[in-house]
């Protein structure tokens, strides 16, 4: 649901910034906004929090209305999701405007997980990897996760490839609850 509701938070604010000339202004401070929240991890917890605690939210996200500054079009968006209890689904909204801005410019966005940060040659053979894969240009994304616990997960717009080898042992761990099940002739 949260990507669903994502989407049409980011289509509905392209639409408001084509329609008001704002695209530019508004692609900067999104993507000041984006760095923002992902650099700051107690904003970030905060924000994803903030929809537990009755009446914090609006509160809080005038508190940082007003030290942020922002356009009318970003104002309108915090209140709306203090207001609805969605200030969880920031991040989400912050990356699908972001990916939905780059496949306009006819650019493939891609994100690429990893447990640890790779080398340039692995992220250079990686790159000449995904260029043979997708058409055009591709912008990567590249997220630091150790809860993957080894390999990599890739994803591009619906397409996922999961080679992390936390869904490795998910899927042995189902295979090998199907053959206890499985009687023994």
């Amino acid at each position: 649901m949260q990507s669903i509701r994502a989407d049409r938070y980011a289509t509905a604010l392209i639409d408001v910034a084509r329609n008001s000339g704002r695209m530019d202004a508004l692609r900067e401070e999104m993507a000041a906004l984006t760095a923002m929240v992902h650099d700051d991890g107690t904003l970030c917890e905060l924000l994803i929090r903030i929809d537990d605690v009755p009446g914090a939210g609006e509160t809080i996200v005038r508190q940082l209305i007003e030290k942020l500054m922002p356009s009318q079009i970003v104002e309108n968006l915090l209140m709306r999701l203090a207001r609805k209890k969605q200030m969880g689904d920031l991040s989400a909204i912050l990356h699908r405007f972001r990916d939905k801005i780059l496949e306009a410019d006819g650019i493939t966005p891609v994100t690429i997980t990893a447990v640890r940060t790779l080398g340039n040659d692995e992220k250079e053979q990686l790159t000449a990897q995904l260029n043979r894969l997708f058409p055009g240009e591709i912008h990567i994304e590249w997220i630091i996760d150790p809860s993957i616990l080894g390999g990599l997960l890739i994803q591009s717009g619906d397409r996922i490839i999961d080679g992390s080898l936390k869904d490795q042992i998910t899927l042995l761990r189902q295979h090998m609850t199907h053959l206890k099940k499985e009687p023994v002739t």
